[in-house]
C-alpha cells in the first residue's frame, strides 16, 4: 500500500467516525427528549466519549514520547559514530606517518651498527643470548654455536677494545660473528645517500605539530635528536654519498651514543603508535550499535 493509499483510508476513517458520533449524539439527544430530561443518555454518553478520546490522546503521547527518545537516541550515537570515524580516520594518517619515521630511525641505527665499539657489540651478542634483545631486531645471528661460545667471554676480557679495533683474540671473533649477522639488506641496498635522505626526513619530526601532542614523548625525540644531530652529520658529511651504509666514518664511541639514541627514539615512536592504535580500537566500537 502507498503513502497516498494510507492517506486516503485514514482520511476516509476520520470521516465515517465523524458521522458515526454525529449519529450517536443525535439518536442520544432523541432518546433524552421522549425522557423529557429525567436522565440525560446524551451527558453520560459525552462523558464516556471524553474519556475514551482522552485515552487515546494519552496513548498517542506517550507513543510519540517514546519514538521522540529513540530518535534522540539514534541521534547520539550517530554523533558518536561520525566522531570516531573521523578520530579513526585521523590516527590511521598519523600512524601512517610515525611509522615512515620509525623506518628512517631504524636506518640510521643501521648506518652506525658496524661500527660500534666491540664491547657494545659484545654486549648486544650477549642480550640476544639471553633473550633481551630479539634476534632480528638489529641483526639476525645463525651461528649459535659461535654465539655460545662468544657469550662466555668475560666483559672485562673485551673492554679494552672500546676505543680500538681489535686484532687479536677474542675480539676479533666478536667482530666476525656480529659482521656476519648485519642484514644483508644493510651490506648490499643501503648507501649513504640513503642515510642522508633519512636523516633529513627524520629531522622533519621536530616541525610535525600534529605529531607532538603527546607531549612526553615529543620532547624526548627532539632531545634525542638534537644530541644526536652533531655525530650523524659529521658522520655523513665525512663520508661519500656512494659507500655502503655500514661503512660510515664515525667513531666507535659516537656510534654507541647514536645507536643508543636512535633506540630512544624507535621506542618513543613505537610507543606513540602503539597508543593511537589503543584509541582506534577503543573508537572501532562505538562504530557497531544495534
Amino acid at each position: 500500500m502507498t503513502d497516498k493509499e494510507k492517506y486516503g483510508l485514514k482520511l476516509i476513517s476520520i470521516v465515517f467516525l465523524s458521522i458515526l458520533v454525529i449519529f450517536l449524539i443525535s439518536i442520544c439527544v432523541w432518546i433524552d427528549i421522549g425522557n423529557k430530561n429525567k436522565d440525560s443518555v446524551t451527558i453520560v454518553f459525552l462523558t464516556g466519549l471524553n474519556v475514551v478520546i482522552m485515552s487515546i490522546l494519552t496513548y498517542l503521547l506517550l507513543e510519540t514520547s517514546k519514538k521522540s527518545n529513540e530518535t534522540n537516541e539514534l541521534l547520539v550515537k550517530h554523533t558518536i559514530h561520525v566522531h570516531s570515524a573521523s578520530v579513526i580516520d585521523k590516527n590511521v594518517i598519523l600512524i601512517t606517518k610515525l611509522d615512515n619515521y620509525l623506518r628512517s630511525a631504524k636506518v640510521i641505527k643501521q648506518m652506525v651498527i658496524n661500527k660500534l665499539s666491540t664491547p657494545k657489540k659484545h654486549k648486544i651478542l650477549k642480550e640476544i643470548k639471553s633473550k633481551r634483545r630479539r634476534n632480528g631486531e638489529d641483526i639476525i645471528v645463525f651461528n649459535n654455536n659461535e654465539l655460545n661460545r662468544i657469550c662466555k667471554i668475560k666483559d672485562l676480557e673485551v673492554f679494552l677494545y672500546y676505543n680500538c679495533f681489535p686484532v687479536d683474540e677474542p675480539g676479533l671473533s666478536i667482530e666476525n660473528l656480529f659482521f656476519d649477522s648485519i642484514f644483508n639488506t644493510t651490506k648490499s641496498h643501503y648507501r649513504i645517500v640513503d642515510a642522508r635522505e633519512n636523516w633529513n626526513f627524520l629531522l622533519n619530526l621536530r616541525n610535525e605539530q600534529d605529531l607532538l601532542l603527546e607531549r612526553l614523548y615529543s620532547n624526548h625525540i627532539q632531545d634525542f635528536l638534537n644530541l644526536s644531530k652533531k655525530f650523524v652529520e659529521e658522520a655523513l658529511n665525512a663520508t661519500d654519498d656512494n659507500v655502503n651504509l655500514i661503512y660510515t666514518e664515525i667513531e666507535s664511541r659516537h656510534a654507541d651514543s647514536v645507536f643508543e639514541l636512535m633506540n630512544n627514539i624507535i621506542y618513543s615512536l613505537e610507543e606513540m603508535i602503539k597508543n593511537l592504535y589503543e584509541v582506534n580500537d577503543n573508537h572501532s566500537k562505538r562504530l557497531y550499535f544495534d
